[in-house]
């Protein structure tokens, strides 16, 4: 498994680990709406990278930033 691959899997685990425990530091009075919000922050980022490495994905998301090539005909 390449480093990278190794990085994202431990941040994957780490974020599924996160929202049991942001439950239970709520009910014991620890945390309330602010890190909620952040953690919902935290989510969209991770899926947006998740989704930016399935490779269908990557191929649309390219075709529609580059633009196209006028052949000049």
């Amino acid at each position: 498994m390449k480093r990278w691959q190794q990085l994202r899997f431990v941040l994957y685990i780490a974020y599924a680990m996160g929202g049991p425990i942001l439950k239970y530091t709520e009910a014991k009075g620890w945390t309330g709406a602010p890190e909620y919000d952040l953690w919902l922050g935290i989510g969209t980022a991770v899926g947006v990278t998740a989704a930016a490495n399935v490779p269908r994905i990557r191929q649309r998301v390219t075709a529609w930033v580059k633009p196209k090539q006028d052949d000049g005909a």
